[in-house]
């Protein structure tokens, strides 16, 4: 298991390393690139990034630019991890109805899984780390957070059950390519 003091130090380097490449890539030529500079990766404009290092993975979190409007209570087109009967609460609904919009497509989907979700797992709830690190590279606020737990548990909390209780999504595994990410967006912080 890596520990958060490793995992710290890597993703330094490698952000600093990365900031690098970037700016290399953007230097107008004939000593780099001249790339447009646009915002392409949270190592590069800063923010806020979590890892969340499982026994067996890692998750890297970047939670940075979420938009100003409720985007998790309407938008979309998006998924959202529901139960039979629905749990839908209170709160959702009242925003809802304030935006004219109860009762109507807004663009989430509902899935639910055939058998239940532990409570945990539902809630988002990642316990307690076992270790926790933080740190400041330039303007990016970098957390490291490990757990006991396996990577699949992990990746189910992280996203209330969706991947491995309800949607078969083929994540990445011990015969993967290394770097070649999985990438998804938009779950909200819960």
């Amino acid at each position: 298991m890596v520990s958060t003091e490793r995992a710290a130090i890597y993703l330094t380097e490698y952000i600093a390393r990365y900031r690098d490449e970037y700016d290399r890539f953007t230097a107008p030529p004939p000593n780099g690139g001249g790339y447009p500079r646009i915002p392409i990766s949270p190592y590069q404009y800063g923010g806020e990034l979590v890892c969340h290092l499982a026994a067996d993975g890692a998750v890297i979190l970047d939670s940075s630019n979420e938009p100003a409007y409720r985007w998790d209570v309407a938008g979309g087109p998006a998924l959202m991890v529901d139960h039979e009967p629905t749990r839908t609460p209170a709160w959702v609904n009242e925003v809802l109805r304030a935006e004219g919009i109860l009762g109507k497509n807004i663009g989430i989907s509902r899935i639910v899984g055939k058998s239940p979700i532990p409570d945990h797992v539902c809630r988002g709830s990642l316990g307690e780390p076992r270790d926790r690190r933080r740190l400041m590279i330039d303007n990016l606020s970098l957390e490291v957070c490990r757990y006991e737990y396996p990577w699949q548990e992990l990746i189910q909390r992280l996203t209330y059950g969706a991947f491995g209780l309800i949607l078969d999504v083929k994540l990445p595994d011990i015969n993967t390519d290394f770097w070649h990410p999985y990438i998804v967006t938009g779950i909200p912080k819960g």
